[in-house]
């Protein structure tokens, strides 16, 4: 019986790291935080993720206008930016190839698939 025990432990810790490794982290869409707006993006591979948006002309890459988002340790991008009050669109570009709604951000309901900020 101590052996099943024991069999069924290493199983629901090998299973949860497991899923650590396929399930996205949900983060709460982008909010004010001291500083300006918190964006968060999940991308543990990519090499570089840039915002991209009504707020700096959609510039990403090498444009003096682009914002890079800095890496943490467990593969979460993040930025804080100061935003003046309106209504922003904007993506994630990662590795300046691949544009991305926010999957924790609000749909704009446009045609270029793009997410909204509204900042009061």
């Amino acid at each position: 019986m101590r052996k099943i025990l024991v069999f069924f432990i290493v199983l629901i810790f090998t299973g949860c790291s497991l899923l650590d490794k396929y399930v996205k982290p949900r983060f709460p869409k982008p909010h004010k935080v001291k500083g300006g707006i918190l964006f968060q993006y999940y991308a543990p591979s990519a090499r570089e993720v840039d915002l991209a948006g009504d707020f700096n002309d959609w510039a990403y890459g090498d444009n003096p206008k682009a914002i890079h988002l800095k890496k943490k340790e467990n593969g979460v991008w993040w930025i804080i930016l100061p935003l003046k009050p309106g209504r922003y669109k904007y993506k994630f570009v990662v590795d300046r190839t691949k544009w991305v709604k926010d999957p924790n951000g609000e749909d704009a309901g446009d045609e270029m698939d793009n997410s909204i900020i509204v900042v009061e």
